[in-house]
C-alpha cells in the first residue's frame, strides 16, 4: 500500500507491483518490413511506422505496446555478432485474448483465409479456455484465445 507521499509501507520508493505503468513487449526482427506488414495488415494492429528500424503498435487496451526492432541493429548496438534464430521460437509467446469462444473461432477462420501458419492446427486446449496458436513470419508464437464460453 502507498501512503499519500508516494512511499510504500517500508518507507522506500514504490515497487514494480505498486506502480501504475504501461508495459511494452519488444520483438527483435530480421525482416522488419515483412513483420510490420503481418502485425499491421494481418492482425490489424495500429502503427505509424515510418519505414525505419523500429515499429510500434498499439493494443486496444492501451496497457501493452508491441515494439518491433531490427535484430541486426540491436546486435550492432550491443557490440554482438548477429546470429538469427530459425524455426518456431519456443522461448516465449504473445497471448491475445478475445471476449468469447465464438470470437476465437471467427478469428481462426479469418486468419485461415489469409494463409497464416498454425503450428498446432485449429482451436485447441479446450479446458476452460479456447485458443489456437499462430506463428508470425519469423516463427514467433502468438496465442489467440478466450476464457469466456458465453455465446450470444
Amino acid at each position: 500500500p502507498m501512503d499519500p507521499c508516494g512511499k510504500n509501507k517500508y518507507g522506500g520508493r514504490p515497487t514494480w507491483t505498486e506502480r501504475k505503468h504501461e508495459s511494452a513487449l519488444v520483438y527483435w526482427q530480421k525482416t522488419l518490413k515483412k513483420m510490420m506488414r503481418f502485425y499491421r495488415d494481418v492482425l490489424g494492429f495500429h502503427t505509424d511506422w515510418d519505414g525505419g528500424n523500429f515499429a510500434e503498435f498499439e493494443t486496444a487496451s492501451g496497457k501493452t505496446t508491441l515494439f518491433l526492432y531490427s535484430r541486426r541493429e540491436f546486435a550492432k548496438a550491443l557490440g554482438q555478432e548477429y546470429c538469427p534464430p530459425w524455426g518456431i521460437n519456443f522461448s516465449f509467446e504473445i497471448a491475445l485474448w478475445l471476449p468469447e469462444y465464438t470470437d476465437v473461432d471467427s478469428e481462426y477462420r479469418r486468419l485461415s483465409q489469409l494463409g497464416v501458419q498454425f503450428p498446432c492446427g485449429g482451436p485447441v486446449f479446450d479446458f476452460g479456455i479456447r485458443n489456437f496458436y499462430v506463428a508470425d513470419p519469423e516463427g514467433n508464437l502468438l496465442e489467440i484465445g478466450s476464457t469466456n464460453a458465453a455465446e450470444g
